[in-house]
């Protein structure tokens, strides 16, 4: 996968110099870095073409309607990591004027990606779990040829059921213990699996993926096998010298997952409980309990617009809005118990109670509020957080 944000200060640097217009593509044929801003996001033929026919070179003498993006005469490249494609990079102008310009710039981009790859990887005990966690993680296309080499290499084995736990350490190391190989220290740990994987994601996140044993499937004993686990880990994180602010580390678990190629999906989605949610007031969080709010932000506008419009409407012709909101998220977070929401909204339970009997009013919802009304309550109050986050 190409850095974007890597790409575009490699083009500012040479245009500033050169004053050559460049395009870099990513492995989809999206334009993701330009000399020309305004290009960026587009869908690019030429690149396409190259991508899917792997050649090496493809040259344009005049661009046609035919040709999508491309927009002046050039010269599109090959660009390539580990014999696989991964992108183009194009130079315009007079084809025989900069074929061989074309060339350098790609070397050179080359060069300096290799580079900045190798430094990344020294912040990384191993090199081969930088490439194995970058391929299973963050590449945009996973290839699962390449993860399943990656992982055989390591002795990791694929389909075994495993957690997946975020874990942000929430402290500020010196220099020397960012290095830390934490799977080392993490041998000791009375209940650590040969299988298990703890991997750097940087200097203060690490995802460990651990193995669930036999007998610890049913919900309450496996979140008493990972609370005994975690609690373990914040011993080790405490005992490591270094640190120059002392907080409790924060940890986000997932469902089992038993599939190295479902690893990706799933840490997207510990992130957007992360990045989506108010800090929890545990520090152990399992993102299943905010399942519905995901799977509500993940709908397209015109597939949920029609479902829960109609009770947005009536929540925004509501006098009272930001109460009756601030209600509903309550009682969401308190499994509907109106005594403990009333302690969250600082109110007294009979304020609650009337507040919701007002809900279930507007909305039309049952009087005992059963399981089918407690699912579509939740799903129109992360429907409205949808729509004031893309307000």
């Amino acid at each position: 996968m190409i850095d974007p944000v890597f790409a575009q200060n490699f083009i500012d640097r040479l245009y500033k110099q050169l004053k050559i217009h460049i395009n870099i593509m990513n492995e989809r044929a999206i334009i993701i870095a330009s000399s020309r801003p305004e290009r960026i996001g587009s869908f690019h033929s030429c690149a396409y073409k190259i991508l899917q026919q792997s050649l090496t070179v493809m040259v344009t003498d005049e661009p046609t309607n035919n040709l999508i993006g491309v927009t002046s005469p050039g010269v599109n490249l090959l660009l390539m990591e580990d014999a696989r494609p991964i992108g183009v990079i194009g130079v315009s102008g007079k084809p025989e004027n900069v074929l061989n310009v074309a060339r350098v710039v790609r070397y050179a981009f080359e060069v300096q990606r290799q580079c900045e790859t190798s430094k990344r990887e020294k912040g990384f005990p191993d090199p081969e779990i930088y490439r194995f966690t970058t391929a299973m993680l963050f590449d945009p296309m996973p290839d699962a040829f390449r993860i399943a080499t990656l992982a055989q290499s390591l002795a990791f084995s694929d389909h075994i059921p495993r957690i997946l736990v975020k874990i942000r350490l929430n402290r500020t190391y010196d220099e020397a213990t960012r290095m830390t190989d934490w799977s080392d220290m993490y041998l000791d740990c009375p209940f650590r699996h040969d299988q298990d994987l703890l991997l750097p994601i940087d200097p203060s996140t690490l995802l460990l993926c651990k193995v669930i044993p036999s007998g610890a499937e049913p919900k309450a004993r496996l979140r008493g096998f990972l609370f005994e686990c975690l609690s373990w880990l914040d011993q080790l994180f405490a005992s490591v010298p270094g640190q120059k602010h002392i907080d409790e580390s924060r940890y986000y678990c997932s469902t089992v997952v038993d599939s190295f190629q479902d690893y990706r999906e799933i840490y997207h989605f510990i992130n957007w409980v992360e990045s989506n949610r108010d800090a929890p007031r545990n520090r152990i969080c399992h993102v299943t309990d905010f399942l519905t709010g995901y799977l509500i932000e993940q709908l397209p506008e015109n597939k949920a617009r029609p479902i829960l419009g109609y009770f947005a409407h009536l929540v925004d012709q509501y006098p009272g809005k930001d109460l009756f909101i601030a209600t509903i998220g309550a009682l969401i977070e308190t499994g509907f118990s109106t005594d403990a929401a009333a302690r969250m909204l600082y109110v007294h339970k009979n304020t609650v109670v009337t507040r919701l009997r007002k809900i279930r009013d507007t909305l039309g919802l049952g009087e005992n509020l059963g399981f089918e009304d407690r699912v579509l309550l939740t799903s129109i109050y992360h429907y409205l957080q949808k729509e004031d986050h893309s307000a």
